[in-house]
């Protein structure tokens, strides 16, 4: 154990001040890579930061939390009185040599957004682009990079508040996988302590293509947030895994009527581009993708210098 009681107290305290129970859980997915309820269960929120706490000091990543915590809230002040009061602190971190300054072939996850570069000024038009269009389809070949743009580029920008009140929004990364109505539905009720409330949801998005954009306005009306974001990485699990033709179209229907109607929830989705082809069964699918589509293409020369140059520039570490 790395921190004194003093400084154990410090960091709790601040977390709680800066955070409620769902920017908490986006916090600790999306920043750390991990599930709150693993790492910091508890019976309330209280006990939940203490034990996260306690997790990061353990595994030596205190520093890690604090700077995911300001990279997800950077304007609360009490999180930057946090940072300086650590830089006083002698805490043990993972020597630099320990962490890798490139992923190779793995994809950069929202937490891994420090060491993404090169695409900065495709991920700033696609943000622009979502501050005035409910609906967005990144298209590309395999490898060019979709999954990475969308979690280490727009999901962190948005979380940097990119967008004003960004940071607020309820974001969820759903790959559609065998089962896309399970997938989302247990996404969206992953903070629900009922058993049954994911079956419901999932019965009603089978029955009724108004069934999300109903639940997505009530989830934000209850938690306060501006807006729902759901993120489908790998859409063409829809078509390679999935073998139920109804409910690939219920999925569609569902995703496409909420990004419609209203302003409770927005829709990103990335396609392989060979699989384009595929979404053409679905005739409103098609339409959206006529109008609101990305082509990701390789990176230019610039691009590709700052990939290489500047993670190493960075000391082979995160911030």
């Amino acid at each position: 154990m790395a921190l004194n009681g003093s400084q154990f107290q410090l960091v709790q305290s601040t977390l709680l001040a800066a955070f409620d129970e769902t920017s908490l859980r986006q916090l600790v997915k999306f920043q750390l890579n991990e599930d709150l309820d693993q790492v910091g269960g508890g019976k309330d929120l209280v006990e939940r930061s203490y034990n996260l706490v306690a997790w990061a000091d353990k595994r030596e990543r205190v520093h890690e939390l604090i700077s995911s915590a300001v990279r997800q809230n950077p304007n609360n002040p009490d999180l930057q009185t946090l940072v300086d009061a650590e830089r006083t602190w002698h805490i043990e971190t993972p020597a630099l040599a320990e962490v890798a300054p490139y992923k190779g072939l793995e994809v950069y996850d929202v937490a891994d957004a420090p060491a993404f570069f090169g695409r900065e000024v495709l991920v700033s038009e696609l943000v622009t682009y979502l501050k005035d269009h409910r609906f967005l389809a990144i298209v590309g070949a395999s490898g060019s990079g979709k999954s990475s743009v969308m979690r280490a580029g727009i999901v962190a920008s948005l979380q940097r508040n990119a967008i004003h009140g960004s940071n607020k929004w309820i974001i969820r990364v759903v790959k559609p996988t065998a089962y896309p109505l399970k997938a989302l539905a247990a996404s969206l009720t992953q903070d629900s302590e009922s058993m049954t409330t994911q079956a419901t949801l999932m019965d009603d998005m089978s029955k009724d293509t108004r069934s999300l954009d109903l639940f997505a306005s009530r989830l934000v009306a209850k938690t306060g947030a501006p807006q729902l974001l759901l993120v489908i990485d790998q859409f063409e699990e829809l078509f390679t895994l999935c073998a139920d033709l109804v409910e690939r179209k219920s999925f569609v229907d569902n995703l496409l009527v909420a990004s419609a109607n209203g302003c409770a929830t927005s829709v990103i989705i990335a396609l392989r581009a060979d699989f384009y082809a595929d979404c053409a069964q679905f005739e409103d699918l098609r339409l959206a993708l006529q109008e609101h589509q990305k082509y990701i293409g390789p990176m230019a020369g610039d691009e590709l210098r700052a990939a290489i140059e500047m993670p190493a520039e960075r000391g082979s570490c995160y911030p």
